[in-house]
């Protein structure tokens, strides 16, 4: 019994790849319009304002969060993880168990 070849084209797979795209898009740790962000950094707090999705910090606006932190580090940094906003990967402790 012989079977025939099918050649699977870019376009078969596309609804999968917009959705995985789209899944890493939508995101937990984006604040909302008028939260304010709080964190400490060398004894300094730093008190960050969200408005319409961009992030004000010390009269400075930054249009996201690895932008602000890396201001404040001096070097390229995650800024969910800087501002501890990133969530754990499944599977990873995250407690002292």
């Amino acid at each position: 019994m012989t079977r025939k070849a099918t050649k699977k084209t870019a376009s078969t797979h596309a609804p999968k790849a917009q959705k995985r795209s789209q899944a890493k898009k939508s995101t937990a740790t984006q604040p909302d319009s008028g939260d304010q962000i709080r964190r400490t950094f060398k004894g300094k707090e730093l008190v960050i304002d969200v408005v319409d999705g961009q992030f004000i910090y010390e009269g400075q606006t930054f249009t996201s969060l690895s932008a602000l932190a890396t201001s404040i580090v001096g070097y390229g940094i995650s800024g969910p993880h800087f501002f501890r906003m990133a969530m754990p990967k499944p599977g990873k402790l995250t407690g002292g168990e």
